[in-house]
């Protein structure tokens, strides 16, 4: 089962109100958006000739809104080759992320950085999953995850504060369950993890490029020890229209 840029509605068919205030540009740049997200337009539909007729606008403001989904990685546009959708980046539910080798071998130039580090009272759910009292200090880290330039997803991630002490910047950029794992002398046996609809609030929209609002996946994850202890836990917030999540099932 994957999950594709397809909503549940329909978007309204491609047409501009002249009566609206706002610009052209915008408004075909946002219609086309929602087009993209809903999986309702192809390649073949993003030509500036096809959207000039389609919209009865000039190619100069065509161009203007492509551009911009373009800076947003909804689009690739080359001379010679045209205009055409980006390919989602693809995780995997059925075991941990390993971000840098899975998108690696997708063709993807993989790179990630620490946003943020310190530490900051534990709300009840992160009190309860690492087993200490809530408003207790907890250590925590943001990471910002990019797939060929673009910003793809931010990370937060919580856990005590005596073990992010242990770790180096490049330890929580590259896969600090495995470093813990090695530090702790134990193996973790058990990760949860939840898929929601969110949108973007003032952090996710300025780490990830989009608009304040604009539709994400969160993913919140909960790591846990063999021995029952809460190791790790935290969202991530994923630019919806850039990944995909596949899972195979068996009968």
């Amino acid at each position: 089962m994957t999950t594709e840029r397809k909503s549940a509605r329909r978007p309204q068919p491609l047409a501009i109100d002249r009566d609206s205030p706002l610009p052209l540009y915008v408004q075909i740049r946002d219609q086309v958006r929602r087009h993209i997200g809903a999986g309702t337009i192809d390649t073949k539909d993003l030509t500036d000739s096809w959207l000039t007729k389609k919209f009865g606008v000039s190619r100069m403001t065509v161009r203007q809104a492509l551009e911009q989904l373009r800076q947003e990685g909804l689009l690739e546009r080359e001379q010679g080759r045209g205009t055409r959708l980006t390919t989602p980046v693809e995780g995997q539910l059925s075991k941990m992320e390993r971000f840098f080798d899975e998108w690696g071998l997708q063709g993807l130039k993989v790179s990630a950085r620490i946003l943020k580090r310190g530490v900051q009272p534990a709300d009840a759910h992160v009190a309860k999953v690492l087993n200490v009292a809530e408003h207790m200090p907890v250590g925590y880290f943001r990471r910002l995850r990019y797939a060929d330039g673009q910003p793809i997803c931010v990370d937060m991630r919580f856990l005590r504060s005596e073990l992010l002490h242990q770790l180096t910047d490049e330890d929580l950029i590259q896969v600090p369950d495995l470093v813990l794992q090695a530090k702790l002398h134990t193996v973790f046996s058990r990760a949860d993890m939840r898929i929601l609809a969110t949108a973007a609030g003032k952090d996710e929209a300025k780490a990830l490029r989009v608009p304040v609002g604009t539709p994400l996946l969160q993913r919140l994850m909960d790591l846990y020890a063999g021995d029952g202890r809460g190791i790790l836990c935290g969202p991530s917030y994923f630019r919806s229209d850039l990944y995909v999540y596949r899972v195979s099932v068996t009968s």
